[in-house]
């Protein structure tokens, strides 16, 4: 993974192998390149002299000159044989069938996951402030079974569940399968992560049961591909997981799935969705879980076959007063601007906004809050404090300046909305997030000309004088193509372009992680996302203006 951050498959890998496995095939590009060269350059010669003569070629003069060839040659051979070993490592704990892991190794992955959501859960802004979020049941939202017809007459369409009903408790209750419906900000990812941690304990406890992982469902219509099929290619992008490993996993029932995010895609293609999520509970017996906003799902006409729905509720005032007046004098300011301000009440009933409020107007005064306009106004004007509060919080332990992180910020908020993206993976770049149609033609022929020259340079350096620059390029440009040479080249030339129009910095990895400690962007296994949707929309509404 690009990022660099650790995923549950590298809990199985030895650390020494972590960096190595990924450079193995841009060293079978290096080789290919020089033993092709090699071979163009002694076919030539026999050619023309019907004998093989050196002297005066690149390959002769490297022959005469081995103290300065040597060296390299060795630390190459050395560092192949390394990501050789490296990749043999990596497939021996990466095979076709799960059962050759051993417990050990799933007690890895199970640990690996666990750390994940826990990360996750702490950088979560819904966890800045302990609330227990109360849960009704909603059995009119679900395609009815015949055992749901039976339930639906004992408890109704939408019936409330005993104060203190945890998120396990209500899976437990609905036993194959959940949907958690809920508002934005009422804290459905949060309840997720916490009911992800619950059912690792339970599989790290029984070794029948099958591992939890959370995804995000927002990209499924990039593809709309069999839903068996998304998950295997997710596990791997998200968490770095060998594709076969999750296939098998996926195949012989291993591995349950909490999907978040279903009303994160684009409307049109929510329906045929939630048709792959049911043909895929229809192909697998473990329990499946899926989070959606309640109005999103709803407006479509499709429904989910689950046994069991639960929707979170707005925080009570009670509530909301419990935790202000916990806070003391520091929080007065807000308890003062809730007493006059109607709407900034209603804004303050889903965690979200509460956390928010509260990290951003701790001793603050009345003044200083929203006094007046529209929800969306004063949303806007409070996610705009919020900024500016966190980023000024943390400004010491920032290398990046505030105009670069906000530029940088809405650029990546407006092109995640672009693309339909709730998660960010530096690897997922394409040229269509550059900004203007003149931008990516000049990288495109850039990138195609430096790629050319240096494949033409370094083919022609082992392919001989004899045989001209032109086969060189050639030479250079089929082979690092065949062997992913120009993934890699055309993805840094990409982080260039980027760099030099200042929409993302070139040490991408490490300005998100400042911008992560300043609790504005979250890490998601090898990606990034925002700490919630309702923030990337406020920087995806902001303009972009020239950084100084």
């Amino acid at each position: 993974m690009v990022s660099g951050s650790r995923s549950p498959h590298d809990f199985v890998l030895p650390r020494w192998i972590r960096p190595l496995h990924r450079c193995w095939k841009p060293l079978i590009w290096i080789w290919g390149v020089i033993f092709l060269g090699g071979f163009i350059n002694v076919g030539s010669s026999w050619l023309i002299a019907k004998s093989f003569d050196p002297t005066g070629t690149p390959l002769g003069w490297l022959v005469s000159h081995l103290w300065i060839t040597l060296p390299p040659l060795f630390l190459l051979v050395l560092l192949t044989l390394l990501s050789g070993l490296a990749s043999l490592q990596e497939n021996a704990v990466s095979p076709a069938s799960p059962l050759t892991l051993t417990p050990k190794q799933r007690l890895q992955f199970i640990r690996g996951f666990q750390q994940e959501y826990s990360s996750r859960l702490a950088s979560s802004l819904q966890e800045q402030v302990a609330l227990e979020l109360h849960l009704q049941e909603r059995t009119d939202v679900i395609a009815s079974s015949a055992s749901l017809v039976f339930h639906q007459l004992e408890t109704g369409e939408v019936s409330p569940l005993p104060l203190g009903t945890s998120i396990i408790q209500a899976y437990d209750r609905a036993q194959r399968g959940l949907l958690i419906l809920g508002a934005p900000g009422s804290g459905k990812t949060t309840l997720l992560l916490e009911l992800a941690r619950e059912l690792l304990q339970r599989a790290e406890n029984d070794p029948d049961q099958p591992v939890s992982i959370i995804l995000n469902l927002s990209i499924w219509a990039r593809t709309q591909l069999p839903l068996a099929q998304w998950l295997s290619e997710q596990c791997s992008l998200v968490y770095g997981i060998p594709r076969q490993l999750s296939t098998a996993w996926i195949a012989l029932e291993q591995v349950q799935f909490l999907l978040d995010g279903l009303d994160e895609m684009e409307a049109s293609a929510r329906t045929a969705c939630i048709e792959a999520i049911n043909t895929y509970r229809q192909a697998h017996l473990v329990p499946l879980v899926v989070c959606s906003r309640s109005q999103e799902y709803e407006s479509q006409p499709a429904r989910l076959i689950l046994p069991g729905a639960v929707e979170i509720q707005p925080l009570e005032p009670a509530q909301i007063s419990q935790v202000l007046k916990r806070a003391g004098r520091s929080l007065a300011a807000v308890q003062a601007a809730l007493r006059r301000n109607a709407i900034l009440n209603d804004l303050l009933t889903t965690p979200l906004m509460l956390n928010v409020v509260i990290l951003t107007y701790r001793d603050k005064t009345a003044n200083e809050l929203p006094q007046s306009g529209s929800p969306k106004e004063q949303q806007r004007q409070i996610f705009e404090q919020y900024v500016q509060h966190m980023l000024k919080r943390y400004q010491q332990h920032r290398t990046f300046s505030l105009a670069q992180t906000t530029f940088s910020l809405v650029w990546l908020a407006q092109q995640m909305q672009q693309h339909h993206l709730t998660e960010f993976h530096l690897e997922s770049l394409q040229a269509d997030w550059l900004s203007t149609r003149r931008t990516r033609i000049t990288y495109l022929l850039f990138g195609g000309l430096v790629f050319g020259l240096f494949g033409g340079l370094f083919g022609g350096l082992f392919g001989g004088l004899l045989v001209g620059l032109g086969v060189g390029l050639f030479v250079g440009l089929l082979v690092g193509l065949f062997f992913g040479g120009g993934a890699y080249f055309q993805h840094y030339v990409l982080r260039l372009f980027l760099a030099h129009s200042r929409a993302l910095p070139w040490n991408a990895v490490p300005f998100l992680e400042e911008v992560k400690r300043c609790i504005l962007l979250q890490r998601v296994g090898g990606g990034y996302r925002f700490v919630h949707p309702l923030l990337q929309e406020y920087f995806a509404s902001l303009t972009l203006s020239p950084t100084t």
